[in-house]
């Protein structure tokens, strides 16, 4: 008769983690953790910053973009003759433009200009404008203007003129994006 033997060998030893090793492990995730996720508003902010420069670059271009294309919007009485971006710095948001038959200049007159459907654009939480030139000086506003159908540049109502958008972090305006357009209407970010 066969018969079932148990051996019991002491020999052989389980392999496996410690305790102590194990603690040694989440001791390390928690100080490498703690100085990735040091401060997530940092990161909050450094990415909204981001997104704010990238956004008003995409606007300039759209507002040029609606000028070579002529795109038709409602001006009382007439129609727009070019599009164009304002931006103040008193103020959290800026808007798309539309320059209207009526308005001789090449800047934005809310007297004859229409707001590009009718809205404000809001820059991010904590993300303000701190500053805006034009040909190297320091303005409180500033108009960019595409006129068609090249479409030209105008920038508070004068050609040839570089222009720079700079926002930053509220409080901190050491982190800063610049958004540069040239006279030709090419933007930099930087």
């Amino acid at each position: 008769m066969i018969g079932l033997a148990f051996i019991n060998d002491n020999s052989e030893r389980e392999s496996g983690f410690t305790l102590f090793e194990l603690l040694v492990v989440i001791v390390m995730i928690a100080i490498l953790s703690g100085i990735i996720f040091a401060n997530p508003n940092n990161w909050q902010k450094s990415l909204a910053l981001e997104r704010s420069a990238q956004k008003i670059s995409q606007d300039i271009s759209q507002s040029r973009a609606l000028s070579m294309k002529g795109e038709s919007g409602v001006c009382d009485p007439g129609s727009p003759n070019g599009y164009g971006l304002y931006l103040d710095k008193v103020n959290p948001s800026y808007f798309i433009y539309m320059n209207c038959d009526s308005d001789p200049s090449k800047d934005y007159n809310s007297s004859f200009d229409k707001k590009f459907e009718g809205a404000d654009i809001p820059l991010e939480k904590n993300i303000i404008i701190c500053g805006l030139k034009a040909g190297g000086l320091d303005q409180s506003s500033l108009s960019i203007f595409f006129e068609p159908p090249d479409p030209a540049v105008f920038v508070n109502n004068t050609s040839d003129v570089t222009s720079s958008v700079t926002i930053c972090i509220e409080g901190d305006e050491s982190k800063q994006k610049t958004i540069e357009i040239n006279k030709v209407g090419n933007i930099n970010l930087k």
